[in-house]
């Protein structure tokens, strides 16, 4: 069989969850934190899939004893299910039982904010609500502040560096508007989107499938294929962030499913970045009823570089092309 035409659906509906987080960031607002499911309960569920060697592990300390040291974790989420912050900060908190040296970074943390990071890490007086305010948190469209405060007091606690890994979101819309020539020079030497090609040509055509099945079907080629490149930015970003942590530990990174790729994300840009580099995934992935073999969910899994899935409950959420379809409607109407 060949893996690398393969394709499932899961991929599509990670790009989803995305494209509504960029929406959300543009218009600024905030849709009610979604609930989990309460189907009848599901074989995989809680469940932990080494996915490169084909078992399950028994728990999250089986897990983090596996990992080698200094490794880089890409952990990742749907951004709007509550429970895999909470899998996250479980990940997190099994590490410093464990007493493995470690830092974090995040997808939903810019460049721009690391001086405050900085800042509230050192400054034990601080309260995390006030980070929340310096940074207008509730302006940015991520999940409700509460989610992310516990690991930045246990950062602060245990003297972890905590890096925003993102770029600004005004930046990256220049950069899907006009391509990699958007980016400061400095900051596109650095990253070498426009002299080294990250993406071979299958590669970019399925992330230009998926970005249109993302988006309900509602653009066409071409306009997809423009937005690869803002893909890219975040990808290449993160992985350029990573690649300058501190010596000696391993980094928990946290961010979207998408991101997390071995084959395409986050892990791939950085193995460009840094040859040596060890990167385990992570996906915390919804269980889907019909779907009860874990190899089904393998879509990421094509690769050799460790893998793992972890199952969860699926979040109650509204359609997500019915809210894409709310959201263009009006730029649809004002559009000359």
């Amino acid at each position: 069989m060949n893996h690398s035409t393969q394709r499932h659906p899961i991929a599509g509906k990670h790009l989803i969850q995305g494209i509504l987080v960029t929406l959300a960031l543009i218009s600024s607002c905030h849709s009610p934190t979604p609930t989990l499911q309460t189907p009848l309960p599901h074989p995989l569920t809680g469940r932990i899939w080494n996915s490169t060697a084909g078992h399950f592990v028994e728990d999250v300390s089986e897990l983090v004893q596996g990992i080698p040291p200094t490794s880089v974790v890409v952990i990742g989420e749907k951004h709007d299910n509550a429970l895999h912050r909470e899998i996250q900060l479980s990940v997190l908190r099994e590490f410093l039982r464990q007493e493995h040296p470690v830092d974090i970074a995040w997808e939903v943390f810019n460049h721009s904010d690391q001086t405050h990071l900085n800042h509230y890490l050192k400054n034990k007086t601080l309260s995390s609500n006030t980070l929340a305010e310096t940074l207008q948190w509730d302006k940015r469209g991520w999940a409700p502040w509460q989610q992310f405060s516990p690991f930045l007091e246990a950062a602060r606690t245990h003297q972890l560096s905590a890096l925003g890994a993102n770029l600004q979101r005004d930046l990256i819309r220049k950069v899907a508007r006009h391509g990699f020539s958007a980016l400061p020079s400095p900051l596109l030497e650095r990253l070498k989107l426009n002299t080294r090609s990250f993406l071979n040509g299958e590669q970019v055509s399925e992330l230009t499938q998926d970005i249109q099945e993302s988006h309900c079907g509602m653009l066409d080629e071409a306009m997809a294929r423009s937005m690869v490149p803002a893909q890219q930015t975040r990808d290449a970003i993160m992985a350029s962030t990573l690649s300058t942590t501190r010596p000696a530990r391993s980094t928990l990174a946290f961010m979207g499913n998408e991101h997390a790729r071995q084959d395409r994300g986050v892990p791939h840009y950085l193995r460009q970045y840094q040859p040596q580099s060890r990167v385990v995934a992570i996906h915390l992935v919804e269980v889907e009823p019909s779907r009860t073999d874990p190899q089904s969910y393998q879509d990421y899994s094509h690769t050799s570089h460790p893998t793992f899935f972890w199952f969860t409950p699926q979040a109650e959420r509204s359609d997500p092309c019915e809210i894409f379809r709310k959201h263009a409607a009006p730029k649809a109407r004002s559009t000359p």
